[in-house]
């Protein structure tokens, strides 16, 4: 008796362990899909310049970001308040990422301590389209503040 029940309690026990796996690898695929985007709709890199970074983010502006509204970039900096940053944008939308021009609407763009706002609707309702064929790229140099 204590024998049989010893083997369902393994029994119970290997079945537990494989539910708690299979949650768990559901869970995180589920984060990691919730917002995410493909690498080739979102970019970011940060650059060791010396005293400062240099982040770059590219955002290839589709139906699915438009669906999403403002588009907000996490980086890592919270030190704006105190030291400040500065910001470039650009637009791409013939050339891919060979070529880019100045961005003639950055007007929405909000600046907070770790992330950006980037008011995807706005630049939509000023004439940017939303087919893959438009990129923009937002550099930042910000300080490091060790």
């Amino acid at each position: 008796m204590a024998q049989k029940w010893q083997a369902n309690t393994q029994l119970w026990h290997g079945r537990m362990i494989i539910q708690i796996v299979v949650l768990c690898i559901t869970l995180i695929l589920t984060c990691v899909n919730a917002h995410s985007f493909d690498y080739k709709d979102f970019s970011i890199s940060k650059k060791d310049i010396g005293e400062s970074y240099i982040y770059t983010a590219d955002l290839r502006i589709t139906d699915k970001i438009v669906e999403e509204g403002d588009f907000i970039v996490d980086f890592e900096y919270s030190h704006i308040r105190h030291d400040g940053l500065i910001m470039q944008v650009y637009y791409s939308n013939a050339m891919g990422k060979a070529q880019w021009s100045q961005f003639p609407f950055p007007n929405g763009i909000y600046i907070m301590p770790s992330s950006l706002l980037l008011p995807i609707g706005e630049w939509i309702e000023h004439g940017m389209k939303s087919d893959g064929s438009w990129w923009v790229r937002i550099v930042m140099l910000v300080p490091k503040n060790e």
